[in-house]
């Protein structure tokens, strides 16, 4: 029999934000979007005052003050390292994973089946907190959608991990679960199941799989057999290729400056580029856009974006940085203030399965070469400790970042401080 476990990060970013500030414990914390616009993280203090997620903050600002809330820009890089600690310690416990999102994975219990799966359990969360400083939510099931359900329920106990194999009564925890909070129920079929009396959970496992199958979908019968204990999803070890990769962002002021945006544009491409490398995937197409504000009543909204064929799959930030600046000088129109910017690769590869074209005046070789040399230094020196000129130095347009924390754990210059009385330490 297959045996899942779905770990879940509790309340991740904020927890993230609580290892290295303590006092931070049970106060409430909200953490914003890109350019401190909307709320994307909240803790339990927050979720209890009706705030909801993508609020945006100027609507709910005087209900933080009123409460005293601890405010906070994201800080990706923190998050993603304590992510990677937390991925690094699963791996080492249990060897077949699969990474779901930043702050969850699940793992195959099914060949400690002889040992106590509780006591395994229990041990895998402990070893988190202790070395991370991050609580987890553990949930054990026979399938993926039964340990979401699980994860779930774990989340409201005292010990933070719920096992449905051991459950006194399965199917009532089932009924506890909202058809909406289902894994694999979209928002619209959450809309109608509730049409045809169903409601709950217990309520799709009850359901005729191939009725289900006629009125929506495969994919939903599939999670009809995994409510019943049939695992139909197996763990993904391998992440998937990726299909597109987007790096856009919201200006930290209007841009007007043809300059500016160029230099905004450029940045995001040689950040695309290097996405690209670590995937060790290539683009062979790229969207490049830029747009006024949706929200001014000085100007209408304009938006502009342009699809550019390349002349052969490429991951080199020096040549998709070539094509931004192309497309702005043909394009570029003055009198507008923008807002916000981006681009989009498309059309991947991997990066061993390149066909070079005849007419091409690259040296492949030498490319990958030199990009190579510029990821090693980054990476072991700092972000942009080498760029490329286009990108610019002073940088007026980057998106505001006014209460992020300090990334403590991946910046020489923003690392925990510790103060000791040297007086106590003797005596």
């Amino acid at each position: 029999m297959k045996l899942f476990a779905l770990v879940d990060c509790n309340n991740f970013y904020a927890s993230c934000e609580r290892v290295f500030n303590p006092a931070l414990e049970n106060q409430p914390i909200v953490i914003l979007s890109n350019n401190d616009g909307c709320i994307i993280a909240r803790s339990n203090e927050v979720k209890a005052l009706g705030i909801p997620m993508g609020a945006p903050l100027f609507k709910y600002r005087q209900l933080l003050e009123q409460h005293q809330v601890k405010v906070f820009s994201s800080n990706y890089t923190l998050y993603g390292d304590m992510s990677a600690r937390v991925m690094g310690i699963l791996a080492q416990c249990i060897p077949e994973m699969e990474i779901y999102s930043i702050d969850e994975a699940f793992l195959d219990l099914s060949q400690f089946q002889n040992r106590d799966i509780n006591e395994l359990i229990h041990r895998i969360r402990t070893k988190i907190r202790q070395y991370t400083g991050i609580p987890v939510s553990i949930g054990v099931a026979r399938t993926k959608t039964l340990a979401k359900i699980a994860s779930r329920i774990a989340k409201k106990t005292v010990s933070g991990v719920f096992n449905l194999e051991s459950a006194l009564n399965p199917d009532l925890a089932l009924q506890s679960i909202e058809i909406s909070d289902v894994w694999g129920v979209g928002r619209a079929y959450s809309k109608s199941l509730p049409l045809i009396g169903i409601d709950t959970a217990l309520d799709l496992k009850q359901a005729n799989p191939e009725i289900i199958r006629q009125l929506y979908s495969v994919v939903l019968m599939r999670t009809v057999k995994e409510l019943n204990g049939l695992s139909c999803m197996p763990l993904e070890a391998a992440p998937s290729p990726k299909k597109a990769i987007a790096v856009t962002r919201s200006f930290g002021k209007a841009v007007t400056d043809k300059r500016e945006l160029l230099e905004a544009l450029a940045t995001y491409a040689s950040r695309g580029g290097e996405k690209l490398r670590q995937a060790q995937q290539a683009a062979m197409v790229m969207q490049v856009f830029w747009r006024t504000s949706l929200f001014s009543t000085e100007q209408p909204t304009k938006s502009w974006s342009f699809t550019v064929n390349l002349q052969e799959h490429t991951n080199d930030s020096r040549q998709l940085v070539k094509v931004v600046t192309d497309t702005i000088n043909q394009h570029f129109e003055v009198g507008y203030s923008l807002k916000k910017a981006g681009i989009i690769l498309l059309e991947l590869t991997s990066e061993n399965l390149i066909q070079r074209s005849l007419f091409s005046n690259q040296n492949p070789a030498q490319s990958a070469a030199l990009m190579k040399v510029m990821d090693s230094i980054n990476r072991r020196f700092g972000k942009e400790t080498i760029k490329l000129a286009a990108t610019g130095i002073k940088r007026k347009w980057i998106m505001r970042s006014e209460k992020r924390s300090p990334r403590y754990t991946t910046d020489w210059n923003e690392l925990p401080t510790v103060k000791a009385n040297w007086a106590l330490v003797t005596s």
